[in-house]
């Protein structure tokens, strides 16, 4: 049997100059310059993996600032980055129809995102979407740290962990994967420049192929039955170890002045992590920062990996014996951090310093806090099938999960 390499869109994705060099030819009898050798052999290589076999079989996607700019739980389905109106919205699209090209290639997409499923589907039934629900082979929709939900995608697809490549943008996600699955492809995406996307995953050529079977192509869109496989690494995962390994840094305190404008950015755009969705003016902003009646306290997030800055605010007055807190609001990029744990515990410790007893929340359902109202109950701070309304909860109730994964400073 005869395969053929193609050097041609090799040497034009080089360059010319850089292929040929007379001076390798006429000492060495080089066809290929050096400087093109070690593409020209990892060319060679991926054509050899794939006749082996070993070319990955599914691509692990995330979604929000992965397939369309924006965090969709956040800006809604109209408010993401996606069609032809804007440079970075055509941008998602040439993404998108990469990954429809490995679809029709017997590619297998999977979905891991950190969204209710509505949301995860009304993204992909966008009007501009080139990716429909029905192109994935599963989706993972839910609040789960990334690697508990991959390990669900290779045991619902029943394949080994080593066929997967996973892609996010976000660094904390890549490093948790690589932590649990060093076997997988993980590839980290710069949300600022997603118009190099399509070459960041075509260019290790995770996918290559040799030969398209029918089989291949009617793979698209199916799911594979239902069975575990033993996972090539079995380990049990341990979230909390693997952020502790970050050297997280929590700090948090009164706002400065300075801080103000980003406390209120937060509070006005912050949807999903809402105590009430309320919205302020930076004159009301300001009176809760300097009012004796009032407290506001911020907190900025860092780790090994990246500085988060000020994602947090939690804000209220002072009533009687008792607080009522009127603003909390976090960024989703500090989801699943214990940041929430750490304000609480910031907010407990100032007001226990006055003698009160109980705080009130002044919490309201919203089309988009889900994820608020799932994590007070995890909390304890009331019960998940709450009403909009208030609800009074005790100072010292235990919601401190015993150590928390980051060092606390309070300024």
């Amino acid at each position: 049997q005869v395969l053929i390499h193609d050097l041609n869109s090799l040497s034009a994705s080089i360059g010319l100059d850089e292929w040929w060099s007379s001076r390798d030819w006429i000492q060495y009898g080089l066809a290929v310059s050096t400087m093109a050798h070690p593409r020209l052999v990892f060319s060679l290589a991926s054509v050899i993996t794939s006749i082996l076999g070993e070319s990955k079989k599914c691509l692990v996607l995330d979604f929000d600032n992965t397939l369309w700019g924006g965090v969709i739980g956040e800006v809604g389905v109209n408010g993401i980055e996606l069609g032809p109106d804007s440079s970075r919205g055509k941008a998602f699209i040439e993404f998108q129809l990469t990954i429809k090209d490995l679809v029709s290639r017997g590619v297998l997409i999977a979905g891991c995102t950190k969204n209710a499923m509505e949301n995860a589907l009304s993204g992909l039934n966008h009007p501009n979407s080139i990716l429909k629900p029905e192109d994935f082979a599963v989706i993972e929709a839910s609040w789960d740290p990334k690697p508990v939900a991959i390990k669900r995608i290779i045991e619902t697809l029943n394949i080994g962990s080593r066929s997967l490549v996973f892609v996010d943008d976000s660094k904390i996600e890549v490093h948790a994967v690589k932590t649990e699955f060093p076997e997988i492809e993980s590839v980290v995406l710069d949300s600022k420049f997603p118009e190099k996307y399509s070459s960041m995953i075509l260019r290790p050529r995770y996918f290559e192929t040799f030969k398209l079977t029918k089989e291949d192509i009617s793979r698209k869109g199916t799911q594979a039955t239902p069975r575990v496989k033993k996972l090539e690494n079995a380990s049990n995962y341990d979230h909390m170890q693997m952020l502790k390994d970050l050297n997280a840094v929590a700090t948090i305190g009164r706002p400065t002045s300075d801080q103000l404008e980003r406390v209120l950015q937060l509070v006005n755009k912050t949807n999903q992590f809402n105590l009430n969705g309320i919205r302020r003016t930076p004159t009301e902003i300001k009176r809760f920062a300097e009012d004796t009646n009032s407290l506001v306290l911020v907190g900025e997030f860092k780790d090994d990996l990246t500085n988060y800055g000020l994602t947090t605010v939690i804000g209220g007055q002072f009533d009687g014996g008792s607080f009522k807190v009127e603003i909390w609001v976090m960024s989703c990029r500090t989801f699943d951090r214990y940041l929430e744990h750490a304000m609480l515990l910031a907010l407990q410790h100032e007001i226990a310093t006055k003698s009160i007893k109980s705080f009130i929340l002044d919490f309201k359902r919203t089309a988009r806090n889900e994820y608020f109202v799932g994590t007070g109950a995890a909390l304890g701070l009331f019960d998940k099938s709450i009403a909009d309304g208030t609800c009074v909860v005790d100072v010292g109730m235990p919601v401190i999960p015993g150590e928390l994964p980051m060092k606390v400073v309070f300024s």
